[in-house]
């Protein structure tokens, strides 16, 4: 079983099936020859696709992933393809170990803050809804992607000039401000 299946879709599962909103999770039986998405979650409201990496080794295979799952055309079990336009938003899971959280974040500013406006068109377009960040099996509270984007734009004047430790600090400063902004303490 890889590490992307036991570190993240797991435990994300986990976290949808004890949500009081009642979602209905669905993900492929077999990891290896799946052609669909990681991550099926719906209730009532809401219909979610969610990608799953492992963030582990080179940023730019995991990420890559990411980016490009919502531009394939892939297999949606439990919606109809007439809802699918109207009701359907993707996410990205990323999986972390405690230690290289800040890496993560970091990481991602990085990607954000180099052209803002590609990634704004990219969520309208692909219809991204947010972040899930699950560290050493613990979901945490989901990011928004338009949150993150704010974040990123900030990011880009207060890192400009940093080594990669100064912008690290400034990338964990800047999200754990996020969440105390959103009422998360």
């Amino acid at each position: 079983m890889s590490r992307e299946r036991t570190a993240v879709v797991r435990p994300l599962v986990g976290w949808f099936r004890k949500q009081p909103s009642g979602w209905s999770v669905h993900t492929p039986a077999y990891e290896t020859s799946a052609t669909g998405w990681d991550i099926e979650a719906r209730n009532h409201n809401y219909y979610l696709l969610i990608e799953a990496k492992y963030a582990k080794g080179p940023a730019a295979s995991w990420f890559s992933g990411l980016v490009t799952a919502p531009l394939l055309r892939r297999v949606h079990r439990l919606m109809k393809r007439k809802d699918f336009s109207r009701r359907a938003r993707v996410c990205w899971a990323m999986g972390v170990e405690r230690r290289k959280l800040t890496n993560l974040y970091q990481k991602l500013l990085d990607y954000f803050s180099q052209n803002l406006s590609f990634w704004r068109m990219y969520g309208k377009q692909v219809r991204m809804k947010c972040v899930f960040v699950v560290v050493d099996g613990e979901v945490q509270k989901p990011i928004s992607f338009d949150r993150l984007l704010k974040i990123g734009k900030v990011y880009r004047k207060a890192a400009k000039g940093l080594k990669l430790p100064g912008r690290r600090r400034v990338a964990s400063s800047l999200v754990s401000r996020s969440g105390e902004e959103d009422g998360e303490h």
